[in-house]
Formats: structure tokens, sequence, C-alpha cells
């Protein structure tokens, strides 16, 4: 398969059609695993079966789990993880991760998706996800270390990233999502996981730079007014997550956005919930597959706006039943595998991804900081164990020294392949836990 059609295929998704009665090349043609999901497989590129080949270490063959847990309660490197970085930027503070790795996946026109091990491949281009998610990550940085932010030179990298979303938007206001080496667009259908991700970074920049400041947020500005006129077109759920959490922060900021338009993307997910969930399955969908945490996390961003009960109830329930099944027997977090996802029957165990990890820390994050419940700080600190070691393999996937995650945990151990999507997921939780540590700290 050539790398163009990798990123526009939409894998491991024929067990979950022919469960329903239809073929693999059914679902192609639809994008979608079921009417209200149009683009469930939208965020699914760094599925850990890259067409490049997979550099993976072996699990050990013979290992109880007696001893694989003692060997993850003696990993240095996941105790670490708890410890080494409190969030302060002063000398007394310890250390913040590396960054290396995301300056040597960005050129002068953005940050490129896939790697071979942790060298870049060109060949697969960039994507507009991917600067989104690494605008986003400036941003937090740029917020919570300045210090070290700017050592790291995390502000020109946004800048390259906000570039590359001025380059990226239509005239309509929606996003080209896939790039090649040379510039080009690819072919591609519309999408809106796209769309909203590129919103909630431009949202995050436009609060950053207010009132066009050092004309950054000028630009942002810009952008997000064009990309507001078309969330209403939006058809995906974690289009609307996207679209609901950045509205809900710009309206909390003082900003113009239509009261009317966050509660109708509210009631939109809201309608999902209620039709799906009921008290052994309290979810939005009938499957649970990538990006789970956006829903409640968009949730508990809209009832900070509207203080509308329901919504508060949903997004503490669909938080509460995604940890549930995100967690192993063992008590580590185990991620949905993406061979199969999760339903009522069954929750596959591979591949699991660096992504579904930060979006759980995400609402986990955000429910703390609303309700200060130890169960979400305890969720995200499991998160971020997750990347150092505590997990099914008992290997880590983050190496904190360059700034790297592999792509993805798999039977055989992890994919040492170091692409965009999983760096960027590792890098922003470190960041969501910092967040939290502040949280408890200002409480003391």
């Amino acid at each position: 398969m050539s790398g163009q059609a990798y990123k526009g295929a939409r894998r491991n998704f024929s067990v979950v059609l022919q469960a329903r009665g239809g073929s693999a090349s059914e679902v192609r043609k639809e994008n979608r695993c079921c009417p209200v999901v149009p683009e469930v497989l939208d965020e699914r590129e760094n599925t850990g079966v890259h067409e490049e080949p997979q550099v993976l270490t072996a699990i050990p063959a013979v290992r109880g789990e007696k001893e694989r847990r003692q060997e993850q309660l003696d990993t240095p490197a996941l105790w670490n993880s708890r410890t080494a970085w409190s969030g302060d930027t002063g000398s007394g503070g310890g250390t913040a991760p590396s960054f290396r790795h995301l300056r040597r996946m960005t050129d002068d026109t953005g940050l490129l998706e896939h790697s071979l091990g942790s060298i870049p491949r060109r060949r697969e281009g960039y994507t507009t996800d991917d600067n989104a998610r690494a605008l986003w990550l400036c941003l937090e940085w740029l917020e919570l270390a300045p210090e070290i932010a700017e050592k790291e030179g995390l502000q020109e990298l946004a800048d390259t990233y906000l570039a590359f979303l001025l380059w990226a938007q239509r005239e309509d206001g929606s996003f080209h999502n896939n790039f090649r080496y040379d510039r080009t667009p690819e072919e591609e259908e519309h999408s809106d996981d796209c769309l909203g991700r590129a919103v909630w970074a431009l949202a995050l920049t436009h609060l950053a730079y207010p009132g066009g400041a050092g004309q950054r947020g000028l630009a942002a500005e810009a952008m997000l007014g064009k990309a507001l006129r078309i969330v209403r077109g939006m058809r995906s759920p974690r289009g609307w997550a996207y679209a609901l959490s950045a509205c809900s922060r710009l309206y909390l900021s003082g900003g113009q956005v239509p009261f009317q338009l966050i509660t109708d993307l509210e009631s939109r997910l809201l309608s999902l919930y209620r039709t799906y969930a009921d008290r052994s399955w309290r979810w939005f969908e009938p499957i649970m597959s990538y990006g789970n945490g956006l829903l409640p996390w968009s949730l508990f961003h809209a009832y900070d706006v509207t203080g509308n009960r329901d919504t508060l109830v949903a997004a503490e329930e669909s938080l509460a039943f995604l940890i549930e099944r995100m967690t192993a027997p063992q008590g580590w977090l185990r991620p949905v595998g993406n061979d199969g996802w999760c339903t009522r029957e069954a929750c596959s165990q591979w591949d699991q991804q660096p992504l579904d990890v930060m979006k759980l820390a995400l609402a986990a994050a955000e429910g703390y900081r609303l309700l200060r419940r130890s169960v979400y700080r305890d969720a995200v600190e499991a998160c971020r164990a997750w990347f150092y070691g505590r997990n099914d393999a008992g290997v880590p996937l983050a190496d904190p020294g360059e700034g790297a995650c592999c792509d993805g945990l798999t039977p055989s151990g992890p994919n040492r392949n170091q692409g965009a999507e999983s760096t960027l997921s590792f890098l922003l939780t470190e960041a969501i836990c910092v967040r939290v540590r502040k949280y408890e700290t200002r409480e003391d």
C-alpha cells in the first residue's frame, strides 16, 4: 500500500462492519461505522499498522501477571513519571520533557506526519490534523512553563504550525487535511474532525494573543471567523466536541460566540447519549472507537457555560464508563484496541494508541477542574504512567529525553516508529498532568 493510500484508508474496520453484515468495501465507501458516526476512523492514522517496517520490542513470552506487576512497580521510569516534573519553572521544579523530536519532525512547511524509528518520512507528507495538535501543544507549554518553552523554541514552532493552518484553510472556512511533501494537496473527503481540531487550536491561539497581540491573534481571529461559520454543518460527534469546547472557552472569555451555537452542539451530543445509553452501556454510540475522551470532555466545557444539569450527568456517567472500560483488571490503563474497538459484547485489547490515552487524560483533567474529584486526578496520573511502562506490556513507550513516543502498543510490544500523533499525544499528556497538579497547588 502506498503512503497516500495509507493515509486515506480506514483500517481494522472490516471486523466491525462484517459483524453488521457488511463488507470492507462498503466501509470504505461509507467511511463510517454507523449512521451517527460518519467519520469514525477519521483520526486513526497511527494505528501501528504502517507501510514501513515496524520496529518492535518483543514482550517476554514467559512471564506471569505477578512477575509483570512487580517489574512495573520496580521500574524507575514509572515512578519518575509521577514525581520528576512538578510543573514549576524555577530551578527547584524538576525536568520537563524535551521537544527535540518535535523539532526534528518539523520543517519550514510544518510538522511531518510519520517517521521510521525517529527519522522523519518525508514521502508521507503533512496533515492539518497534526499541525493543529502541534499548535495546541506549543500554546499549552508556552502558558505552563514559558521559560522552558522559550528555550525550546516553541514560539517559533507555533508560528510555523499557525502558518500551516492559514495555508490549509479553504475559502469556505474548511481545511484541507492531507498534503504531499511537495506541498500539493492529496485527494480526500472533507473531514469534520479536522475542522473541529483546527477550530480548537485557533480558539486557543485567539485567547493566547487577544486583540491581535504580536499579529498572531489577528491571523487566528480571521481563520476562526471563517471556520465558525460552517461548524453547524458538521456531522461528526468528535467534530462537534472540538467545536463545542472551543466555543465554550471563547464564550467564557468574553468572545462573541452565539450562546445558541453552544446549546445546539450540546444538544446534539446529549441526543446521541440519550439514544444509545442505558444502565449497562453509558455511551454516545453503539461502538466505542477512537478519541473517546473528547465526548465527555466537551460536555464538561458546555456545562461550564450552560449550567445544564443533564449535560453534567452525561459527562460524569460517560467518563466513569470510559475509565471503567479503559482499566485493566490489574489496575493499569488499557486503551480500547483498534482491532475491533469496544462493543457491548467485547472490548479489543490491541493495538493500543497513545492518542486514546491523551484524550482520556484530557477529559479527566476537565472533570477534575470542575469537580475536584480524586478519581479524575488518579485517571490523569494513570494515563501518564501508561506512557512510562504501567501498561499491558510493562514497557515504556515514551522517551522524555527526546520528547518522542512510540506509535502504539501491539501484542508483540511497542511499535518503535515515533510519528507526529503519538509524540504529540505524549507531550500533551505531560502538559495535562502539569495543569492538574497546578490545580492542586492552588487548593493548597
